[in-house]
């Protein structure tokens, strides 16, 4: 452990003489994210295909849909598949 400690402080060492040496006197310690120049202008593609969520919609399913409905399950089964769905709409609305 000793010896990567002493590893990294030699490292760190040798990266703020290369970095703070006389050709960036004056300059400061700090970084610019290049994210922060990122305009929304740069997304209109992305945002043109995202929904009009500024109006309030009522989200409606269908349960009875061909997707749904199983012919392979019996009634009952079908049912509780129905019962679980329904039981998580709003996870399925959300996404």
């Amino acid at each position: 452990m000793a010896t990567l400690e002493l590893m990294f402080v030699s490292a760190i060492r040798v990266l703020q003489s290369e970095g703070m040496g006389v050709s960036n006197a004056g300059v400061s310690d700090q970084f610019e994210h290049a994210a922060q120049d990122i305009e929304l202008e740069d997304y209109a593609h992305e945002l043109a295909s995202l929904p009009d969520l500024s109006e309030a919609a009522v989200t409606n399913l269908d349960y009875t849909a061909p997707n749904v409905k199983n012919p392979e399950l019996s009634e009952e089964r079908q049912r509780k598949l129905i019962a679980v769905l329904k039981q998580h709409e709003k996870i399925m609305i959300a996404s």
